[in-house]
């Protein structure tokens, strides 16, 4: 389990701020996340869809002119928009209209390659970028982020994201499409034209509203779905005790609960929003039934033309309803893009300050006057001053919310202090790299997490410059290599993430191999042994015992029997330094050491051996 602050985090919301409604905003939302090519792509996609739909109005009048020419048995007088009349035979008009055919299809299926390649670069871009952005934030920032966020981030609100950005795409399609017929119109009649026009336009008026709505209920939504998620990353944590307490039926009813919230939501917004298409394809339609009336009136005498006219009206205003569909997917999708690129700034903003100068050594690490704070005016730590020299071994004991992860976070390097500072070798530690640092300071867990690995990627943790036989070293130093070979595929056996088939003494004994593979002239340790028997905890004293002398150990413990090994004991307790001293003179003067010392004591005399399990039985015991 990662370090928990030992003042209470304040919960960060599920939802976000509230968001302007327009289509202008989504646009400038979406935008600054296009990949690379992508506007050059939809600014190509903008001019075929431009030219496909002059194609379509050439094809529309060459319909109506070659019927016309069958019935009278002639050649089709054909009146082009920018060309002119032509007079062609039948077989001519049906060739020229193939082809245009052709040629609008190539432009559209090249629109349509252009449009897939945009959303597909952008998902996949999103869900990097959130990926990137979280792990390389400040722990600070990870350690206040919600139950699945960054799950949330990649599988939600990346996908919205995407199909935000392929509605921009579709919606560039649907225009380009809906001006270049209603040229067309106009070129063949302007009256008629201008009537669509205003048309279309009284329609986004008419139903601007309900587009307020279902962005209403997308954003309620969005809060109840965060919840949901969240509620759901915590049953998969507490999977266990779950089971061990039979309330699998408590909790499923639970997040039952939530996820109803979530699709009541849904459901209001998805009623709205197919209500909108049959709605308008209503209103289009009596609009176009009367303005056909006035128009054969006025234009008894052009049969083509008039022909040609209303097929042209009717696919313009069909691409209305596509322009009308895409504005409330848009305002519907608004919500998710907006959180998640508010959230990637948010993360990106908080980027972990690496450092620049090369650090070759430490021979001390302390801190000057630290000051650290959760909560403003609560410092969990205050005015911390100490210093440890290389080889020596120091216990840290005090009680819960004293300040003893906080110290570990700071030395880690995982925050950064309100006031003072961390130091190595008497500087500050922050210009220092921090790929350096690490490289000299390793940290052992207080619960040991595993990958679904094999032994051997577990030690290395993906770290590529582990030397050829630095693994089985630091598994020998950690007292787990004669339990590894004995084991049917070595150091090749898969783990799991769970550790399934390991005791918790194996596991704990893998984490300390794991900080000791690149042999760190520091390692810290926060609890290694306080889920361990006597057994498993007497094999990991062992191996600190070992290292004694030759590296700095830094023991964070309430069993403190494991901390007998130690030269000098840190006592904190409400966020100060209260005892800094040799092990046997603490023990004799300190309040606190003395009493827990007693209390730990007495816990050991009646403790019993832990049985450990070998991998092999790791499918059956998961």
């Amino acid at each position: 389990m990662p370090l928990e602050p030992d003042t209470p985090e304040k919960p960060i919301d599920a939802a976000p701020e509230p968001l302007e409604r327009n289509l202008g905003n989504a646009v400038r939302v979406v935008l600054p996340f296009l990949q690379p090519g992508a506007r050059i792509r939809l600014i190509l996609i903008t001019a075929t869809s431009f030219i496909s739909g002059l194609a379509q109005a050439l094809i529309v009048v060459l319909i109506v002119n070659t019927a016309l020419g069958i019935v009278d048995q002639k050649s089709a007088n054909i009146g082009l928009p920018l060309i002119g009349a032509l007079k062609l035979s039948v077989p001519q008009s049906v060739g020229l209209g193939l082809a245009l055919c052709v040629f609008q299809l190539s432009l559209d299926l090249s629109g349509v390659q252009m449009g897939a390649r945009i959303g597909a670069d952008t998902y996949a871009g999103m869900r990097i970028r959130a990926h990137r952005a979280f792990l390389r934030s400040t722990w600070d920032v990870q350690a206040k982020s919600g139950e699945g966020q960054l799950q949330d981030l990649v599988s939600t609100y990346a996908p919205q994201e995407s199909n935000a950005v392929q509605l921009i795409s579709n919606g560039l399609i649907a225009l380009t499409s809906f001006l270049s017929l209603l040229l067309a119109a106009f070129l063949l009649n302007a009256g008629a034209a201008a009537l669509v026009i205003v048309a279309v336009g009284v329609l986004f008026v008419c139903f601007r509203p309900l587009g307020k709505r279902i962005h209403t209920h997308s954003q309620s939504q969005l809060r109840e779905n965060a919840i949901y998620v969240g509620e759901i990353s915590q049953g998969v944590r507490l999977a266990q005790a779950i089971h061990a307490f039979d309330v699998g039926e408590v909790w499923v009813q639970r997040d039952d609960h939530y996820a109803l919230d979530t699709a009541h939501y849904n459901r209001l917004k998805l009623r709205l929003r197919n209500a909108i298409s049959p709605l308008y394809q209503f209103v289009a339609l009596c609009l176009m039934l009367i303005s056909l009336g006035g128009l054969y009136a006025t234009s008894k005498s052009q049969l083509g033309s008039l022909g040609a006219l209303i097929l042209i009206l009717l696919r313009a205003v069909n691409s209305g309803q596509s322009i009308q569909g895409v504005y409330q997917a848009l305002l519907e999708n608004m919500p998710f893009a907006t959180h998640l690129s508010a959230e990637i700034e948010r993360l990106e903003e908080a980027r972990q300050p690496r450092g620049t100068e090369p650090l070759d050594r430490i021979n001390t690490l302390g801190m000057e006057g630290v000051t650290y704070s959760y909560v403003a005016d609560q410092p969990a730590l205050q005015d911390v001053t100490f210093e440890f020299k290389r080889g020596e071994s120091i216990g840290i004991v005090g009680p819960s919310g004293g300040g003893k992860s906080t110290l570990v976070q700071l030395l880690l390097r995982l925050r950064t202090p309100d006031q003072g500072m961390v130091t190595a070798n008497g500087q500050d530690a922050l210009p220092l790299s921090l790929d350096d640092w690490y490289r000299h300071i390793a940290f052992v867990p207080q619960e040991p997490l595993l990958t679904s690995g094999s032994i051997r990627e577990n030690i290395e943790f993906f770290r590529a410059d582990i030397q050829p036989g630095a693994v089985e070293r630091a598994a020998e130093q950690a007292h787990i290599h004669h339990d590894i070979v004995t084991w049917a595929d070595g150091y090749e056996t898969t783990a799991g993430a769970r550790g399934g088939g390991l005791s918790g003494g194996q596991k704990q004994r893998l984490c300390i191999a794991r900080a000791l593979v690149t042999n760190p002239e520091i390692i810290i340790l926060d609890e290694p042994t306080s889920a361990l028997d006597v057994n498993a905890e007497t094999i990991v004293r062992d191996t600190l015992e070992a290292l004694h002398g030759e590296t700095t150990i830094i023991l964070v413990a309430h069993r403190l029997s494991t901390l007998r090994l130690c030269d000098k004991i840190m006592v904190i307790d409400g966020g100060r330094i209260t005892a800094f001293e040799p092990t046997s003179d603490l023990a004799n003067r300190e309040g606190f050491y003395r009493e827990a010392l007693a209390t730990s004591d007495r816990h050991e005399s009646n403790a019993e051996p832990e049985a450990e399990i070998a991998p092999e039985a790791e499918a059956e015991a998961t």
